[in-house]
């Protein structure tokens, strides 16, 4: 797994600056906002959370198990497929 990287302003500053960018600039500036802030942009353990969760709402427990745990082993390294 890697180090974690230094980061330029406190978790607590983006989520401020997210807020303030939904208030202060349209809809069509959001995208380069998001871009520009100093967070991380890869996605595939959020969109498997997503997708994980949303599974659990609709199916048994045991039918999201076979299917995240075979799809987190297959598209993952071990550290993030435990994560989810």
């Amino acid at each position: 797994m890697s180090k974690p990287t230094k980061r330029t302003r406190t978790s607590i500053q983006i989520a401020e600056d997210l807020v303030k960018m939904t208030y202060e600039k349209s809809a069509w500036e959001w995208a380069k906002v998001l871009d520009q802030t100093d967070m991380p942009h890869h996605y595939e353990i959020t969109f498997a959370a997503l997708v994980s969760t949303i599974l659990s709402l609709v199916l048994p427990f045991w039918i999201v198990t076979l299917i995240v745990s075979g799809l987190t082993d297959l598209l993952f390294e071990s550290p993030q497929a435990k994560f989810i």
